[in-house]
């Protein structure tokens, strides 16, 4: 059935790019403090979006992580693939995430 490294590599993977998708809130937590507090307003719309973009982005790949520790400790190659969706669905989001916030930037 699954191989003990195919779902280590979903684990590590789900927690790669969810650690990534953290650096990019804290990074944008971190860029909309440094506004005027009478500034905030007039951008707080488009950090909450990237920001909650990012979120979802973060939950998606972490899904991935208990799916490839069940198919480690299991040895079920189903639960395995539902983690590996979970993950292709992550990176897919952390592409358009990136992809959004690079189209921002003028």
């Amino acid at each position: 059935m699954a191989q003990p490294t195919e779902s280590g590599d979903v684990v590590a993977a789900g927690s790669a790019i969810a650690g990534l998708m953290l650096v990019y809130m804290g990074s944008l937590s971190a860029g909309y403090s440094t506004y005027d507090p009478r500034e905030k307003g007039a951008v707080r719309s488009s950090y909450q979006r990237r920001i909650w973009f990012a979120f979802t982005g973060l939950v998606l790949n972490a899904l991935s992580i208990p799916f490839g520790l069940a198919a480690k400790a299991l040895d079920n190659l189903c639960v395995l693939y539902a983690g590996l969706a979970f993950l292709v669905v992550g990176i897919v989001w952390l592409v358009v995430v990136a992809a959004l916030t690079a189209r921002e930037v003028r």
